[in-house]
Order: C-alpha cells, then structure tokens, then sequence
C-alpha cells in the first residue's frame, strides 16, 4: 500500500518507528481489555497482564514471554512489521506534489479482520494526526491486490526435512539492506558484520517463531546453533560498504527522545554455506535484529558466484 502526503512538512529519512508509534495508542485503545482507567492506570505497559497471551494488540505490538521460556528467547516475536520505503525524500510535497511513500505491514498468522482493522487505524490516524515534527497528515491507498502469503518454513527448508550442517556447496553472497539494521555481538552494536553476525541474527529470530519442539526436529535446536555459527566462520569477507545511521525515536507514553544506532549498506562474502545464504535470505525478509516491528533489518540477499 501507499501513504500520500496531504501537506507540506518535513518527513525523517527512516520512519518506521514514527509509523509504529502513531498506531499504537489508538490499536491498545481498540482491543485493551481493560477499562481506561485500569488500563492507563496499571497497565500502560502489557508486561504482567493476565490478557497478553489472548490481547490482539499485545500479540502485534507487545507480546510477552514464549512458554516455556528457553535460553536466549525470551520474548515471542511481534505480530506485526511495519515497513516503509527507506529513505523517504525529505519533503513531503516538493515543488508542490505530494509523495508517495510505500508501506508493507507484515503480519504473523493474523486473526480475521486484523488487517483490514490496522489499515483503517492508519488511514484514519494519518489524517487526524500525521507523522513526525510538522505533523505531516497523510491518507492510504490501498492495493487491489488481496494479501499475500508465505511459507517461510518451507523456504527455509528447500526439499529437505532440516538444515544440513556439514558437506554442503557454497558461494559468494552479497547482503544490502533494504531498512536499517541493528545487530549486536556481545553486547555491542555491530558495525562491520561478518557472516557469523548474520547468521547469529538469523538464528535468533527464526528460533523464535517456533516451538522448541520443532526448532529441534528441524535441526534448529539450541544444540545445534553454535555448529552452524562453526559453518559460518571460515567465510570471509569481501568488498563492503556499512555506513552508521543513528536515527531518532520517541516514547509517546513516556515523552522521551532517544537515538537508536544501526546500519546501512552491503557487503560480499565468500565461501558461504547455502544452506546458511537461504538462512539469511529467509530470516532478512522477515526482519533480523532489533526493533523488527518498526521495520528494521529488512535484508536482502543475492548469490553472485
């Protein structure tokens, strides 16, 4: 779909998070099982909420804890990705015409009537109350096309039952980012990844969207994972462009401003395990890394010898 510019205004370069942010208040407002009062009062937050499991908007926007928490997964993964076009001109009607700019929401197994109710929350909240400092108004056009759906899982798999870990072919693999991308190694924001990097990032969040049940039949099993972080290792690293982005987002609760770090570019790499490239291919288009529901760590992958 596409959000249009109804006024003039500034827009930021990255607004996946300003997009996020003007949809939660009125989606909590919507499907919150509490009274406002009780809501605003005791769970401004979905943390501790004995409705989370079953809130239509805490799955989309705040879910909690996966059951039975393992290891390094701590929280389910969001129902919902809110991507845009990045980067964004940075004016939302030069010369007088009105931009384009387009958003893709990427939903996880939506209940019925979730799309269509966030879509109308955006149009209406984009006319009501518009994004970032000059409060740019925008309306949606929606594409005629119906939704579209994927099957990771069997993406990821190929014809096979799991993802092999040894004897396998590679190939050299270019990585650009189609969003900003946020990974962390021990602790600290990544600037020049490496293939381990992606595949670390990769791993997590697939994991996440399974069972342990069948994270483990699948061959993606917490003792699998640093075997293929050992596949990863001998590929190296071929030309590459990384530029750090340090965007803005804020707290609509709390009222605070703060900079997210991250980055943009691409990168070659050599020697590549394709199982491990069809790994980063599956798990980029669906969001590695940090603030996934804004849209971040939309990747995407291209084998080149």
């Amino acid at each position: 779909m596409q959000l249009r510019a109804c006024g003039p205004g500034r827009l930021n370069p990255w607004m996946g998070p300003s997009l996020r942010g003007l949809l939660a208040k009125p989606l909590k407002e919507r499907w919150c099982h509490w009274e406002p009062q009780v809501r605003d009062r005791d769970y401004r937050h979905c943390a501790g909420c004995p409705h989370q499991r079953r809130c239509d908007y805490a799955q989309l926007l705040e879910p909690g804890p996966v059951d039975p928490v393992v290891v390094g997964r701590w929280n389910a993964p969001h129902g919902l990705a809110i991507i845009p076009d990045f980067p964004v001109p940075p004016e939302a009607m030069p010369d007088g015409r009105s931009v384009a700019l387009g958003v893709m929401l990427q939903f996880l197994d939506p209940s019925a009537g979730i799309i269509d109710e966030v879509v109308h929350h955006l149009d209406r909240c984009g006319r009501q109350f518009g994004l970032g400092g000059d409060r740019v108004r925008f309306r949606v056009s929606r594409d005629d096309q119906p939704p579209q759906r994927w099957d990771w899982l069997s993406s990821l798999l190929g014809s096979g039952r799991e993802l092999p870990v040894e004897s396998v072919r590679t190939c050299s693999l270019r990585i650009t980012t189609a969003t900003p991308i946020t990974l962390k190694r021990d602790g600290a924001v990544v600037q020049q990844p490496d293939l381990v990097d992606w595949v670390a990032g990769s791993l997590r969040l697939v994991r996440s969207l399974l069972s342990r049940e069948t994270s483990e039949t699948i061959g993606l099993g917490a003792e699998r994972v640093d075997q293929y972080k050992r596949l990863a290792a001998p590929a190296t690293n071929g030309p590459a462009d990384w530029k750090p982005l340090n965007y803005e987002r804020a707290s609509n609760r709390s009222g605070d401003r703060y900079r997210v770090p991250a980055i943009t570019g691409r990168g070659e790499y050599h020697d590549v395990p394709m199982p491990l490239a069809r790994l980063i291919a599956v798990a980029g288009n669906l969001g590695i890394g940090q603030n996934r529901v804004c849209g971040n760590g939309q990747v995407r992958c291209d084998v080149i010898g």
